[in-house]
Order: C-alpha cells, then sequence, then structure tokens
C-alpha cells in the first residue's frame, strides 16, 4: 500500500480546488454549475468502465471497455469529462494504436438512460441508487 495506484490528468485551465469537483475515496464526481466562469476537464484510467450523469431525474450511463495493461492517451486516460458554463461532455478514449491502410479500429461505447433516479449526494447514494442500476 505504499506505492502509487491512480493517475489522474488534469488541463491548464483545471483547478484542484474547484468546487464543482468531488474526490471521494471510491468514486469522482463533477457537477456542471451554468454559473462557472472558467472550464474543467479531467482524465483518468476509469478500470470499472463506467461512468454516469443525472440530470433531472434521469440517469445517462456510458459504459466502455478499459484494457488493461493498454498505452491510452492523455497520460493513460480511457475516460475524460469536460465541463464548462453550458455542458458536461463525457468521453471515453480507446488505447493508442497504429494502424496500416486498410486496417480498422473498432471503440464500443454503451449507452444506458434511466427515468426516476434520485441525485446521489454521497458515495453511499451511488453505491444505493446507481449501482443496482448497472447490474
Amino acid at each position: 500500500g505504499l506505492l502509487p495506484n491512480r493517475m489522474v490528468a488534469l488541463w491548464p485551465y483545471s483547478k484542484m480546488n474547484d468546487p464543482r469537483v468531488y474526490w471521494g475515496e471510491r468514486y469522482m464526481v463533477l457537477k456542471q454549475d451554468s454559473s462557472a466562469k472558467t472550464p474543467f476537464k479531467i482524465g483518468v484510467p476509469n478500470l470499472d468502465g463506467w461512468a454516469g450523469y443525472v440530470n433531472g431525474g434521469h440517469l445517462f450511463v456510458k459504459r466502455h471497455v478499459h484494457i488493461d495493461g493498454a498505452l491510452y492517451p492523455d497520460y493513460g486516460s480511457s475516460y475524460e469529462t469536460y465541463t464548462c458554463n453550458f455542458m458536461l461532455e463525457m468521453e471515453s478514449l480507446s488505447p493508442l494504436a497504429i494502424l496500416e491502410p486498410g486496417e480498422s479500429l473498432e471503440h464500443m461505447e454503451e449507452w444506458l438512460l434511466f427515468s426516476g433516479v434520485e441525485t446521489p449526494e454521497t458515495e453511499e447514494d451511488i453505491d444505493r441508487i446507481i449501482l443496482p442500476l448497472l447490474k
């Protein structure tokens, strides 16, 4: 337990103390705020392969496969999220690959939408409200 086990990529305009970000023990939560003056963007190696956004009683979940040991862009980020005063973006990334002419690469996402979802306020709320929907 003495070696690093997490990576976080921050863009130059992102502040660690931004009030829209909650740094939890198990989850990171980013809230969109229409009164925000500056944008915020973060990238992480999302080993669990899912991210969710709750808005107005609706939950949007984006799933992707994180390939352990693969080389990802932006300091190893398989997931990035960005917010400014008018939007929040959720982006999964594929591993970096060199393709020869005629070759292709496929990156799959699964999108899920749920209604009647309470907005979680704590990590325990995420465990109670969100995780059962992902099973």
